[in-house]
């Protein structure tokens, strides 16, 4: 079984790159430890305010954190546009 075949071990990617423990992870999405775990795990999928929270927090690619599909990360021009948009 492919690693990233599911949004919950693409957060798991994502997780890793920024080297943050399950409790920091967790704590950056408003949830708690055990349920970031039951996501990688592919115990049940994220719902959409967790999604969006991780594209927001962590400049993830909503299409890729998805699907899988297209660049990991927003490019750092885009994400800076998006943020100056929220100002």
């Amino acid at each position: 079984m492919e690693r990233n075949n599911s949004v919950g071990a693409r957060l798991h990617i994502v997780r890793i790159q920024y080297d943050m423990k399950q409790e920091e992870f967790a704590s950056a999405l408003e949830l708690n430890r055990t349920t970031i775990s039951a996501m990688e795990r592919g115990l049940f999928e994220p719902s959409n305010k967790t999604i969006d929270r991780a594209c927001d927090r962590f400049g993830v690619n909503k299409e890729w954190l998805l699907t899988g599909k297209g660049d990991p990360y927003i490019p750092e021009k885009e994400l800076r546009a998006r943020m100056l948009n929220k100002m």
